[in-house]
């Protein structure tokens, strides 16, 4: 802990000549005393200023202001009722957000405007407290560090920061690995827990984190230069609102329960009316499986507890998935445990078990013990949940002071408490997939979710030990299972520092270093050395699966481009190692990068046995269409290749991607009218809402039918797409103002690094014909436009009649495309390239010459 921290207060303060509280051997007086008086001071001086600040908040010129933002905060009206609890939490967590975050009118927050009025007559001290709280922050934490009685060391759960909080009254009810949601108030060199917090377990962690991670992501997007203290001021009624419509729901439900073999816990009574009594009682007096144990003296009724014994393992097991039987440690004598419990009367037998399977079992052992003595009447079933609901309210009694625990007895505890937490690590865990915990900590993922399951047990024995219980030392624990203090520190970071290294990689590959990224990968599998992508399952916050398979597949993509396919063909059956789950998307790119490489009658015949062996794979049938129609020239074969594809689809957004690609193909093999005729097939007896009207304007547009794709356009229903292809129609039949008009909010020039804009305002600007802000603003190696870049400059040089320049910028892109674009792509870019410049009504001599 850091040294700034006292070391635990006294629960009384002692006398001046008293030895010291801490220890120390020396009187009070010489040693803590003026410390204490120091901070009660300071705490006197904080109290007075919280009080001051709430009264402010509530006085009449703020009044309005603050039932305004009461009901922003918590989704209702003010109206409290001072006698009801959580109504004065909800009051004190608005009251608390309306001094610190809500905005006034005139954009000011309140704690400003209180230093504004009143700051001259604040001491310099309370001047400098109320400065220093202008910066708090409400949000959520994880104690990392605790020293009962005197203070801890806080992350935040999002940023990673860490705090050192000074805290008597807090550490009281905290627990380490344990999350508080609070705010966080700066004093001189400490912090100190502000506003209405809430303790937290450890297992909601990741949950909370991930909302806030979220919500920050979300307001980065709309707010780019908004720093994370701004977001937290901005957003907190969201945080609390989660809180209030999720997490304190979800702590107030019961746990779920598993019975031994694993099923979900009910409470089940069968009824049974009783055909014959004598019948059913000799059947269960002489069944091995149950056991009498009427109480003496009753009359009217026997009872009996079913036992794990005799065929009940055997129907158990018939009734259900298989589990493994573990002998229990808490059975009675003879080492088996009560199934179920069974009441018999003259007119009817009830038997109350715990689960489905039980139920099934139980009836199918009275079959065979009583056989026709009894005809089943029904069946009772209620979740945890209900079976609580029903319970009688009871007027809490007085509680009786709990007499002390002998020593010998808590030793004894405590010794039973290590030995079943020795023989955990040996034990199969159903959070760890029925691995030990031995054998889960051998893996990267499974190494988490060890740390994390043993912070859970961290956290809830420090209940143990507030209430003056031995709490267990997991110290012994963690060494069985070669587990550090620092990957327990680390473990809540690990998620993004696995995520932030993995687009790094993609990154370093995106800016052309493919030899750093090559390196960073490498690193990045010797850090984690994980055999399959499934040991990434652990995470909670991000989808690291699909991060780390986003990550490789762009690498090995970057790799071809360069023309290094044996490099990109290896990292993917890398891929193919660590994910064999979903082999057809990497066996597909190695297929097309062998033939990329000139190995057609090897790549090829691969590919297409991938589509006939699994039609219905989205990947593998585009990059064999791809192939035929770029690479191969034989467009039939593509078509052939997409009509097979989206007949074996049972994904109706993958069929869409199909039927996409088909209008594509049938448009770029100068096939419009063919395009047409499909496309009537496909939306002419859709409704109106769900037609194609963006493909029908694009093929309108191909048969220089403008007229017709402005009325198709006029008809799109998506609120981006119709601006854009409406404007392209109205540009190419001369209305620019009209064109101007409908991209009014994209001809601004995009920021420098916004460079997937710049395709946009390229191509907008050229329909304008804007030719000479094109060529003044446009450098495609500046602004990483690939070679696309080099012919929509190139084609602005053509329009406006400098066909030789026109010419060297066609060569350039060409020379780009030949270092840097995979041979797909380059037929693909050309083709885009013509089609814009037949759309400009460059004139075909002209495209000739200009090498296009």
């Amino acid at each position: 802990m850091p040294s700034n921290l006292n070391p635990p207060a006294p629960a009384t303060k002692p006398g001046r000549n008293d030895p010291c509280w801490c220890g120390s051997g020396k009187k009070y007086k010489n040693c803590h005393l003026i410390e204490d008086a120091r901070t009660e001071s300071r705490i006197r001086l904080h109290q007075n200023l919280w009080q001051r600040l709430d009264e402010y908040a509530l006085s009449e010129p703020l009044r309005e202001d603050f039932k305004t933002a009461f009901k922003f905060f918590c989704g209702y009206a003010l109206n409290v009722n001072i006698e009801d609890e959580d109504d004065l939490v909800d009051l004190h967590r608005a009251l608390d957000y309306f001094v610190h975050d809500y905005r006034l009118p005139n954009g000011q927050r309140v704690i400003a405007r209180f230093l504004a009025e009143h700051g001259k007559r604040l001491s310099p001290e309370e001047r400098a407290l109320v400065n220093n709280w202008l910066d708090s922050r409400l949000t959520a934490f994880e104690v990392i560090e605790l020293e009962r009685g005197s203070g801890m060391r806080v992350r935040d759960l999002v940023s990673g920061e860490e705090f050192d909080v000074r805290e008597r009254r807090g550490t009281e009810q905290a627990s380490r690995w344990g999350v508080i949601v609070t705010r966080l108030l700066r004093g001189s060199d400490h912090y100190e827990l502000g506003g209405v917090g809430l303790n937290l377990p450890p297992q909601y962690r990741d949950w909370l984190r991930g909302h806030i991670a979220g919500e920050w992501s979300r307001y980065r997007f709309n707010h780019p230069e908004a720093t994370y203290p701004e977001f937290l001021h901005a957003s907190s009624q969201l945080l609390n609102r989660f809180i209030v419509d999720e997490i304190e729901p979800a702590m107030s439900q019961p746990p779920t329960l598993v019975t031994m073999e694993g099923d979900l816990t009910e409470f089940i009574a069968a009824t049974f009316d009783v055909l014959d009594h004598t019948l059913v009682l000799a059947g269960l007096r002489g069944a091995e499986e149950f056991t009498e144990d009427t109480p003496e003296g009753a009359a009217e009724e026997q009872t009996f507890a079913w036992f794990e014994s005799g065929e009940s393992l055997e129907l158990l097991r018939a009734h259900g998935p298989a589990f493994e039987h573990k002998e229990p440690a808490d059975a009675p004598e003879g080492g088996t445990r009560v199934l179920a419990h069974l009441r018999l009367t003259r007119e009817e037998l009830r038997m109350e078990v715990t689960s489905r399977r039980r139920l099934e079992a139980g009836k199918e052992l009275l079959a065979k013990r009583v056989g026709s003595a009894l005809s089943h009447r029904g069946d009772e079933i209620k979740s945890v949940a209900e079976a609580l609901a029903k319970l009688p309210e009871t007027e809490p009694e007085e509680e009786e002071p709990a007499e002390e625990m002998p020593e010998q007895l808590e030793a004894l505890q405590a010794q039973i408490a290590a030995r079943i937490h020795r023989e955990w690590v040996d034990q199969k865990v159903p959070a760890l997939d029925g691995l030990t915990p031995r054998e889960a900590v051998k893996t990267v993922g499974g190494r988490v979710r060890v740390i994390r399951l043993l912070k859970e047990f961290e956290a809830r024995e420090s209940v143990r030990a507030r209430a003056g219980e031995i709490a267990y030392d997991f110290a012994e624990l963690r060494n069985a299972l070669g587990l550090t203090e620092q990957e327990f520190l680390e473990e809540s970071r690990i998620e993004d520092q696995l995520k932030d290294a993995l687009e790094e990689i993609e990154t370093l590959a995106h800016a052309d270093r493919m030899d750093d990224a090559l390196a960073a990968w490498r690193a990045w599998r010797q850090k984690y050395p994980i055999a399959t992508l499934r040991e990434l399952e652990f995470s909670e916050i991000w989808d690291l699966q699909d991060v780390a398979r986003e990550s490789m597949f762009e690498l090995a993509n970057r790799l071809a481009m360069f023309k290094r396919f044996d490099e990109g063909i290896a990292l993917l059956q890398e891929y193919l190692a660590l994910d064999p789950e979903d082999p057809l998307s990497a066996r597909a790119e190695i297929a097309e990068m062998r033939i990329e490489r000139g190995e057609i009658e090897t790549g090829l015949p691969e590919l297409m046995q991938l589509v006939q062996d699994a039609p219905e794979n989205l990947t593998s049938a585009l990059t064999l269409a791809g192939i035929q129609q770029d690479i191969l020239n034989r467009p039939e074969d593509a078509l052939a290749t997409l009509q097979r594809a989206r007949a074996a689809m049972d994904d109706e957004i993958k069929a869409a991607e199909i039927y996409h690609e088909i209008i594509e193909t049938y448009l770029a093999a100068g096939r419009a009218d063919d395009a047409e005729k499909f496309w009537h097939v496909e939306n002419d007896n859709a409704e109106e809402k769900e037609k194609d009207y963006v493909g029908l304007t694009r093929i309108k547009i191909a048969q220089r039918g403008l007229p017709q794709a402005r009325e198709s356009a006029t008809k799109i229903q998506n609120k981006i797409a119709r601006p854009h292809w409406l404007g392209k129609v109205e540009a190419m039949l001369g209305n620019y103002s009209a064109a101007r008009k409908l991209w009014k909010g994209l001809l601004k020039d995009p920021e420098f690094d916004e460079w997937v804009f710049w395709f946009l305002w390229i191509e907008y600007h050229l329909y304008l014909r804007d030719f000479d802000r094109v060529i003044e603003k446009i450098d495609p190696v500046k602004m990483r436009a690939a070679a696309v870049g080099y012919f929509e400059v190139a084609i602005a040089h053509a329009a406006k009649g400098d066909v030789e320049r026109a010419a060297e910028w066609v060569r350039a892109g060409r020379a780009e495309m030949e270092r840097h674009a995979r041979q797909s792509h380059f037929v693909g870019i050309l083709r885009d390239a013509r089609t814009l410049a037949e759309h400009l009504q460059i004139p075909e001599a002209t495209q000739h010459a200009m090498g296009l």
